[in-house]
């Protein structure tokens, strides 16, 4: 007798003519399931971990549900009902089983046949979807004329800054007369030109202005130079500035347990030199160990101008006793005295 050859994606069972295509359950033909389709398929080639975890990121939980309802409905035994915290635990401890099912030699499971290949996952190059990947070529496709749309929108745009800077540009007939002075000098009454520096007045400016308006052309506007501000220095005038005071913070440490704040005080008093000192404070700060040494916060009150001469003098190490470590202090962003 011929034999009929049905083909379930790799696997082939070989029939008689004479015996109906069915199961030892009592089910004719072949069923429709892609998820049992792929799990048949690949169960005897892929690690039982590897398929589970591709089965739980590409089915939903009804196919998984559905699934394990037919595999109900030929098995001797029915599966357990799996309960779990989370949805996703409990598609694939249903999974499992599902796996361990149709690698039990002892079932005798039907063909189980895909009608939507897009339901089976492209685990090889063998399962691709073709129409995937039209759709994903098209989908690149509209974003590259969408970027050539950008391209011509943003070279538009350039087209039109450039008009606008065209027509900010002065036109011919628009003359300055600084340039004509620092080309000419001498050509109008009023001006002085020493070198390469060369001025006009306000009463030559209009003088010029006013022939090249009968030449007909029109003067461009004068540029106004910025004007910089001065800070004065001397002493010889009879008025006086708003006297205006900078603290420079430091700390002093690995003094001796013994150091009072009125020590301390003292000893800058007496290291000061020439830089005027209007206010000492000194501020004992929590030490590790206190019985060993003591830390200080100082702030020196000073003049501004006296600002930099001050932190020289109070950072310099010969003016301190041996031993004693001092820095500039810092107080903490946040406000905080520690």
């Amino acid at each position: 007798m011929r034999p009929v050859i049905c083909d379930a994606m790799s696997n082939l069972e070989i029939v008689d003519e004479s015996v109906s295509v069915s199961d030892n359950a009592g089910r004719s033909g072949p069923t429709k399931s892609e998820l049992l389709c792929f799990v048949r398929d690949k169960c005897n080639v892929m690690t039982t971990a590897h398929l589970v975890k591709i089965c739980v990121d590409f089915y939903r939980e009804e196919e998984v549900m559905a699934a394990r309802a037919e595999l109900d409905s030929v098995l001797v035994t029915r599966l357990p009902k799996r309960k779990a915290p989370t949805a996703r635990e409990k598609c694939r401890t249903t999974l499992e089983d599902i796996v361990k099912a149709c690698l039990d030699p002892s079932n005798a499971l039907p063909v189980y046949f895909a009608v939507d290949l897009s339901r089976l996952p492209p685990v090889d190059a063998k399962h691709c979807d073709v129409t995937a990947i039209l759709m994903e070529l098209q989908s690149l496709r509209a974003e590259v004329r969408e970027f050539g749309h950008l391209r011509q929108e943003v070279e538009e745009l350039k087209a039109e800054l450039s008009k606008v800077k065209d027509s900010k540009t002065p036109s011919p007939n628009v003359v300055s007369v600084d340039h004509i002075a620092s080309v000419a000098p001498g050509t109008a009454t009023g001006e002085s030109a020493t070198g390469n520096d060369r001025q006009m007045g306000p009463s030559t400016y209009v003088q010029v202005a006013q022939e090249l308006q009968r030449m007909g052309l029109t003067a461009a506007p004068r540029n106004k130079t910025a004007k910089k501000s001065v800070v004065g220095t001397s002493s010889t005038s009879r008025l006086k500035s708003v006297q205006t005071y900078r603290h420079v913070d430091i700390f002093v440490s690995r003094l001796s347990p013994h150091t009072t704040e009125a020590e301390l005080a003292n000893c800058i008093e007496e290291v000061k030199g020439t830089v005027k000192v209007h206010d000492v404070t000194c501020e004992k700060l929590q030490s590790r160990y206190e019985h060993l040494y003591k830390s200080y916060y100082v702030s020196v009150r000073v003049e501004s101008q006296d600002m930099k001469s001050a932190i020289d003098t109070f950072m310099a190490p010969d003016i301190w006793p041996s031993g004693v470590l001092v820095r500039r202090y810092f107080k903490p962003k946040n406000g905080s005295d520690q």
